[in-house]
């Protein structure tokens, strides 16, 4: 199964939530630009007394087992490598050409792969496209930024015990709320309008990590400022962007964030 979306938005953990909750193991490989058809199933390794030694890698442990693997960043694999294995996507054995070894999938074998959006936006970098072969033998998931519903709830077990007055929790839980919708709006951009997009976006991550730090730092003047800054203002990204991104918190929590800055 492969599941696709825009960063930050809960696809790995899905995967990761699904079998920790099972108790089930699970196996991970992130992709990089680099990697090879090695990096996934094997190759030859050298020994303590020299020599070389065939040893498996991730994708053919986990069918050994029996057991789950996840293909996290899949697509900064390059097509010639996740072609190489076409064949157990269609739940087929894999032939080790250098031992002669035939790795048949245990039961309970499964192959999860994530992804950002390959939309043509330009902003993630290394994304390669791969093989209409190889994405024909997936089933497709499609993940989304969570509800600004589903979202309060999450900021609201995050700030109860901080903030107890509901009033003021409320107010500060609809900004932050509004601040991430506005921001992946313009990330994402109007495709009706032909709205400016902005190159980076607060990701469920990204607002989760933002609320933790202003309870951390409840203390400090101007909270919501503080944490922000650490949680995503300081990133990098183009002055315009953080300009455009202060303007919509200053616009969505009003005091609760007042800064002259950036």
């Amino acid at each position: 199964m492969a599941f696709r979306g825009h960063a930050g938005c809960g696809k790995t953990t899905a995967v990761e939530q699904f079998y920790a909750y099972r108790g089930l193991p699970l196996h991970m490989l992130t992709a990089t630009g680099t990697a090879t058809a090695e990096d996934l199933v094997g190759g030859y390794h050298p020994t303590e007394n020299g020599g070389l030694k065939y040893v498996i890698r991730s994708l053919l442990t986990a069918m050994q087992e029996g057991q789950p693997i996840l293909l996290d960043e899949y697509n900064n694999f390059s097509a010639e490598t996740t072609l190489a294995i076409n064949n157990v996507l269609e739940g087929k054995a894999f032939h080790v050409e250098a031992t002669g070894e035939l790795i048949k999938p245990a039961p309970g074998f499964k192959i999860y792969v994530a992804m950002n959006d390959d939309t043509g936006l330009g902003i993630y970098n290394g994304r390669k496209k791969q093989d209409i072969s190889n994405n024909d033998r997936f089933w497709w998931q499609r993940v989304t930024y969570p509800t600004p519903e589903e979202e309060t709830k999450i900021l609201t077990a995050i700030f109860k015990p901080s903030v107890p007055d509901d009033t003021i929790r409320g107010a500060i839980i609809t900004g932050m709320v509004n601040v991430a919708r506005k921001i992946r709006d313009q990330f994402i951009g109007d495709e009706q309008t032909g709205g400016d997009k902005l190159e980076v976006v607060l990701s469920t991550r990204s607002l989760v990590r933002w609320a933790e730090l202003a309870c951390d730092y409840a203390a400090a003047p101007q909270p919501l400022v503080y944490a922000f800054e650490r949680a995503f203002g300081n990133s990098p990204m183009p002055e315009s962007n953080r300009e455009a991104i202060y303007t919509i918190c200053r616009a969505e929590l009003g005091a609760h964030f007042t800064t002259t800055t950036p």
